[in-house]
């Protein structure tokens, strides 16, 4: 199931490993957690792609400057970027499994567009609800009138390798179902902040609608036009 990540076939079909969402993601996470951030000198990112989540929300100056980073990928291709881009002597890649290797409960824990992909991603959480003492959970909304409407569900599945689909009520859900507490949670949207890089006509159009609806009630434009996530942080 997972030989796409191993064998180098998703570092081929997305190039970059979704690098340029990373500072994006960052910034989104940073004002979540600011809150808490006096309690985190240890934050671990579980598929952390090419490394720039966490090397970026090390940037922004949210967290205490000798806060550990470390970050875990099961594709030895992402780390090797990971490693190129983002190491130094506050941030560590691993290419494991997280769960099967950490001996220490984190301060933090990060994963940002993961569980989407993961076979059995209720025993992941339940995992990941017992490694650290604060959760960040960033993910899809695939489930909403346009994505059904227009039968992209499939398309989803083949070409991104989501196996599971969300909507904001599900994925609150599930993570209750697994033992987590909801600390804050907010709506972020790719499709309008980072509308440069989907700049096909479909965005673009798109966009004229979502643009003002999400501003008067983002929920909305989740449930129908699509193109937004839900940021979750958890204990």
């Amino acid at each position: 199931m997972n030989n796409r990540y191993l064998d180098g076939s998703y570092l081929k079909s997305t190039s970059t490993w979704h690098a340029e969402d990373s500072e994006w993601k960052a910034k989104n996470i940073g004002g979540l957690i600011s809150e808490v951030a006096a309690e985190i000198s240890s934050v671990v990112e579980i598929g952390c792609g090419a490394g720039g989540v966490i090397g970026h929300l090390s940037t922004l100056g949210v967290l205490p400057s000798e806060t550990e980073y470390s970050g875990f990928d099961i594709s030895p291709q992402a780390i090797e970027l990971a490693k190129v881009g983002w190491a130094s002597s506050t941030h560590s890649f691993f290419a494991d499994d997280y769960f099967s290797s950490y001996r220490d409960k984190a301060d933090l824990l990060i994963a940002a567009d993961v569980f989407e992909h993961v076979p059995d991603y209720m025993q992941f959480l339940e995992n990941a609800q017992r490694a650290a003492a604060f959760k960040v959970y960033h993910i899809p909304l695939d489930i909403n009138v346009s994505s059904v409407f227009r039968r992209v569900l499939p398309k989803i599945r083949s070409e991104v390798g989501h196996l599971h689909y969300f909507t904001e009520e599900t994925a609150l859900a599930v993570l209750e179902e697994t033992g987590h507490t909801i600390v804050g949670s907010r709506l972020t949207c790719n499709s309008l902040d980072l509308a440069s890089a989907y700049n096909g006509f479909g965005t673009w159009f798109a966009n004229l609608f979502r643009r003002p609806l999400y501003g008067w009630n983002p929920s909305l434009v989740a449930r129908t036009i699509g193109g937004c996530s839900l940021l979750v942080l958890a204990k």
